[in-house]
């Protein structure tokens, strides 16, 4: 169920939807690569769009679960949740 957020500040969570994957790769993208370059490591994904496609995936998969936090219409964060059929067969 999507809570409207019109509110200025408020976050409100909410399932991914498809077209969540782009903004979602984008946040992986600038989480992982922050880290890394803090610990002086090359990023984990060479781009924006090396990060996005393996989201894209999990959000189109049936058993996989994902919750974003939205606010004023941008996503803030995305939390996956896999079911324990996918993390088991890899």
């Amino acid at each position: 169920m999507d809570i409207p957020t019109s509110e200025p500040g408020r976050i409100v969570l909410r399932e991914a939807r498809p077209d969540d994957w782009e903004a979602c790769g984008r946040i992986c993208y600038e989480a992982f690569a922050a880290v890394a370059i803090n610990h002086g490591f090359p990023p984990d994904f060479p781009t924006v769009a090396a990060a996005a496609e393996p989201i894209h995936s999990l959000i189109l998969h049936p058993k996989f679960h994902g919750v974003v936090a939205e606010s004023e219409g941008l996503l803030a964060r995305m939390e996956p949740v896999i079911s324990q059929a996918i993390a088991q067969s890899g």
